[in-house]
């Protein structure tokens, strides 16, 4: 299916530093091996239980920024998403990335795979929210693929189309 897409902030490695860590591969690949995952009541899945070291289940518990911070942490690269800190807000995310200088503006950029973006796409109630994703493979064209916890409460691959770029 494809995303009508917002693309905050990565492009060409920019949000995180995979030179130094050269863990690209293996981010995509855990996030791409989540795909399909889906949780089994009220956000109760797997990345909540590690996150909050409990079992939990309520909606405020929701899981899309849990998801990649979970990622991080199977990687073995914790301290690369939000300096190894937790949250499941995000505009935390958003803020963190803006005041360490590694937002990158529309245009400036090609998305690559392990960015991470921002994307607007509708929930399955028509709703538009904002999710926190991974890019899962190089941009093509107009388009690019994207890993995403917590939509309509599960981890999905998805198209996401560049028309709508904010930046990245």
């Amino acid at each position: 299916s494809v995303a009508n897409a917002n693309l905050l902030y990565g492009g060409s490695g920019a949000t995180v530093s995979y030179e130094k860590y050269s863990k690209a591969n293996d981010l995509v690949a855990i996030a791409k091996s989540q795909v399909g995952k889906t949780e089994n009541n009220t956000n109760n899945i797997v990345y909540n239980s590690d996150f909050e070291g409990r079992e939990v289940n309520g909606s405020q518990f929701d899981w899309n920024v849990v998801f990649v911070w979970w990622c991080f942490k199977q990687i073995g690269a914790s301290s690369e998403f939000y300096s190894g800190n937790k949250t499941r807000v995000l505009s935390d995310i958003v803020s963190f990335y803006q005041k360490s200088g590694r937002y990158i503006q529309k245009g400036q950029s090609s998305y690559l795979a392990c960015d991470l973006v921002i994307v607007n796409a509708a929930d399955s109630s028509g709703t538009k929210q904002q999710y926190l994703a991974i890019v899962s493979e190089d941009q093509v064209d107009n388009t690019v693929s994207i890993v995403i916890g917590d939509y309509n409460g599960k981890v999905c691959e998805l198209k996401a189309e560049l028309n709508s770029i904010s930046g990245g």
